[in-house]
């Protein structure tokens, strides 16, 4: 038996905790966005195999620029379609049965 079997469940579990779900993509689930106070919560599962195998074996960091620049590339983004935060945001990421948790510091 898996820990976190998947997004929705994962999702459900920390709406218990008194997050509020902003936002859910895909059927099963594959991302969710969840917030509560200053936190910020991404829940995903990989769906890429390429960017699960970076990941996995380490190869490569999400902020990687080839990682960043494969993504942009199979989204058909482009850097300058992305806004620019006021201030860096920096993000706890954990990883529970290919459930991926990313998690904003407290913001100061």
């Amino acid at each position: 038996t898996k820990a976190l079997p998947d997004v929705a469940h994962t999702v459900r579990m920390y709406e218990g905790m008194g997050y509020s779900k902003f936002m859910q993509l895909g059927e099963p689930a594959v991302y969710a966005m969840l917030g509560r106070g200053h936190r910020e919560i991404h829940i995903f599962q990989l769906q890429d195999p390429k960017i699960r195998e970076w990941l996995e074996d380490d190869k490569a960091t999400l902020n990687d620029s080839a990682m960043r620049e494969y993504l942009l590339q199979i989204s058909g983004l482009s850097e300058s379609d992305l806004p620019v935060a006021s201030k860096p945001q920096h993000f706890h990421i954990s990883e529970v049965d290919g459930v991926f948790i990313l998690t904003s510091e407290d913001a100061g």
